[in-house]
């Protein structure tokens, strides 16, 4: 299995092969799946490869908003399609 950060490359460059269109509700829903997963099957490695993310979002996105990090993206860029290339820059 490869790990969260190449995976989410590759999705970048193509979302339509993993995710169906590019949108961060389904890149969040993907990626709760894959860890999820990769949990169940005893292959995550010590700690939550999601620590921190949802307070780094809310501290670039100059929130105290109470949404989850793709919530707080589609919040802030005006549309789920948006958010998701927001996400990756």
């Amino acid at each position: 299995m490869m790990n969260l950060s190449t995976l989410l490359q590759k999705i970048k460059e193509n979302p339509v092969m993993y995710i169906d269109k590019p949108s961060i509700t389904c890149l969040d829903f993907f990626v709760s799946g894959y860890l999820g997963q990769l949990s169940d099957l005893g292959l995550t490695p010590e700690g939550d490869p999601m620590e921190g993310f949802q307070e780094w979002i809310q501290e670039r996105a100059k929130t105290n908003l109470t949404q989850s990090w793709a919530g707080i993206l589609i919040f802030s860029c005006g549309s789920d399609r948006n958010a998701f290339y927001s996400f990756f820059f």
